[in-house]
């Protein structure tokens, strides 16, 4: 599962939602402005839900670190917020690759 949030604030609290629902699922939070190291070895350890930033996922998916060959799902959680704040291009662009397969 990707969620995409407008903003870390609501990134850490969706991530932390989830992780107090299960403790089966590995559950991982991407924003920016914060190191890459501990991002890659969670991707690498693989995740089960993860929610972060579009900004974040972006540099992840240019970059080849993330793969979103086996997602089945996308939420867009407070997608208006994330329009009027001016992801729309990174929205979209993450989505064409979520869903490309």
């Amino acid at each position: 599962v990707l969620v995409l949030a407008p903003t870390r604030e609501l990134a850490n609290q969706v991530s932390k939602d989830f992780s107090d629902i299960t403790k089966k699922l590995s559950v991982a939070c991407f924003y920016g402005g914060t190191p890459y190291g501990g991002q890659f070895e969670r991707m690498r350890n693989g995740i089960d839900i993860l929610v972060g930033t579009p900004g974040r996922i972006k540099d992840h998916i240019q970059n080849g670190k993330l793969d979103l060959t086996k997602l089945k799902h996308v939420v867009l959680d407070e997608v208006d917020q994330m329009l009027d704040m001016g992801f729309a291009d990174q929205v979209e662009e993450i989505l064409s690759v979520a869903y490309k397969k």
